[in-house]
């Protein structure tokens, strides 16, 4: 009567995988737990420390690679900035001498151009009084 019933209902009940071990076992087990509980008392077992998971584990691993792959990259970056920055620095030097000695370039032409400018003057205000 029970098949009967479970087809009526719709084959639920047949494809139900517990259904088979209960009828393997005898039962859930559950009933004759309780009462054995009861009358002896378990002894305490310690438990073993509980290990990680593969895929948690795998992940922490994986985060771990990825913190280290960063650092790294990171430290690499740093790195290649302060030589960039060292090399920066030196050009920086250079063209600043360059733009000194130019300077002092340019305003010893002035002083020559003054100089003979000066000169020349003086020369021609000298004939000019001469020739008056």
């Amino acid at each position: 009567m029970k098949s009967q019933e479970t087809d009526a209902i719709g084959g639920v009940l047949s494809e139900d995988p517990w259904k088979s071990w209960i009828d393997n076992r005898g039962g859930t087990g559950m009933a004759q737990s309780a009462n054995h509980s009861r009358s002896v008392t378990a002894p305490v077992v310690t438990q073993p420390p509980r290990r990680l998971e593969a895929p948690i584990e795998d992940r922490f691993t994986q985060h771990q690679t990825a913190v280290q792959e960063l650092r790294e990259k990171g430290e690499k970056d740093t790195k290649a900035l302060r030589s960039d920055i060292a090399k920066l620095e030196r050009t920086i030097t250079a063209q600043q001498q360059q733009v000194q000695y130019n300077l002092e370039m340019t305003n010893a032409e002035f002083r020559a151009v003054r100089s003979e400018t000066q000169s020349h003057l003086q020369t021609l205000s000298t004939t000019f009084q001469d020739s008056l």
